[in-house]
């Protein structure tokens, strides 16, 4: 069954539900997430809403992607610099979804999204170096690793190298049809 894939703002309904992913055991092992409760988890979704015609007023914006009006992921931008005119995008699939299409489907959408709306110039990812399926998606959306940060995350007590990954407005301009016209997932 082939389903469609929508991109919304983080609605409070699912904060429960998105907030439960960070403790699978995959988000765990490759991400270096700060500690934090569900009711400030809450708040930051909430404060990470808002309209891109005002991206540069805000640390993080979010969007959960949608199939049958159920997350499926959560997206987002952190780092946004108004000066650089860059940000980093930020990805998380839910624990049943993965492998299905819909992180290649999310960050698609996400990447169009933003370069679509916004003067943003390159958009950046920062991939724990273990972790080959994101790094697999990346590359598959036309992001080009730039570099290693060595030992530069700590992921549960322990150095990790991080991947850098970056992709020019241009880039995805010429290669967008790719990833926008079929954005289903399975």
């Amino acid at each position: 069954m082939v389903r469609q894939l929508h991109l919304l703002p983080v609605h409070p309904d699912h904060y429960a539900t998105l907030y439960a992913w960070r403790s699978d055991r995959d988000a765990v092992a490759y991400n270096p997430f700060m500690p934090i409760d569900e009711k400030r988890f809450a708040e930051r979704m909430a404060n990470a809403s808002g309209d891109l015609s005002s991206i540069y007023e805000f640390r993080e914006l979010k969007w959960e992607a949608l199939i049958d009006d159920e997350p499926a992921a959560l997206v987002g931008i952190q780092e946004i610099n108004s000066m650089m005119k860059t940000a980093e995008i930020s990805y998380q699939v839910a624990p049943a979804m993965r492998g299905r299409g819909v992180g290649k489907a999310a960050v698609a959408a996400l990447v169009e999204l933003l370069f679509s709306s916004t003067d943003l110039r390159k958009l950046c990812a920062i991939v724990c170096s273990r972790n080959l399926p994101s790094i697999h998606l990346l590359q598959a959306l036309g992001f080009t690793r730039e570099g290693c940060l060595r030992s530069h995350f700590l992921i549960n007590g322990k150095p990790e190298d991080e991947m850098f990954f970056g992709i020019l407005r241009q880039e995805w301009i010429e290669i967008r049809e790719l990833h926008i016209e079929s954005p289903h997932v399975r």
